[in-house]
């Protein structure tokens, strides 16, 4: 195997893609134990809240002599930085779901994560879904450019809002 001739994308990649690509807000509500591709799955989301509870989230594919293969090293990169990212993954760190908190990789733990998640994505709903899409797309993309692109590509998505009937 080797980096320059990739293997094809499979069913997990694509669905991973398409959420990263989609204008929709996607949110993971965690209500259970993750490890692997799910939790991988949920790093894709743009926003993740899990429930209070003793399960365990993460990436310990390292104990299996593996490494995360849905994206899940560039995922957490992204979210948390290298370094966090590097420990977490050559120690097979497995998260509770307060922990998962602490670090950044979702932004509350609750006792019910299914209303909080429905109470969200209401409030979510409720604002111009251009101006959501729209700000999905220049944070997603945000590593991605160079600083004068994503400033250009802000002003230009502002602009995009301020014609839209619903704003």
């Amino acid at each position: 195997f080797s980096v320059e001739r990739p293997v094809p994308r499979s069913a997990i990649h694509l669905c991973i893609d398409r959420i990263e690509n989609s204008p929709l807000i996607f949110i993971a509500a965690l209500n259970g134990t993750a490890m692997g591709g799910g939790f991988e799955l949920a790093l894709g989301c743009d926003i993740r809240l899990a429930q209070n509870g003793d399960h365990q989230l993460g990436l310990p594919e390292l104990n299996l002599g593996l490494l995360p293969g849905a994206g899940g090293t560039q995922a957490m990169a992204s979210l948390i930085g290298t370094g966090p990212t590097l420990f977490n993954l050559l120690t097979a760190k497995v998260f509770s779901p307060q922990e998962l908190l602490a670090t950044g990789l979702v932004s509350s733990c609750t006792d019910d994560v299914m209303a909080e998640a429905m109470q969200l994505a209401g409030q979510i709903e409720a604002v111009p879904s251009r101006a959501c899409a729209n700000i999905k797309r220049l944070v997603r993309n945000a590593p991605r450019w160079r600083h004068d692109e994503g400033m250009a590509a802000e002003r230009t998505l502002f602009c995009d809002c301020m014609v839209d009937p619903m704003a």
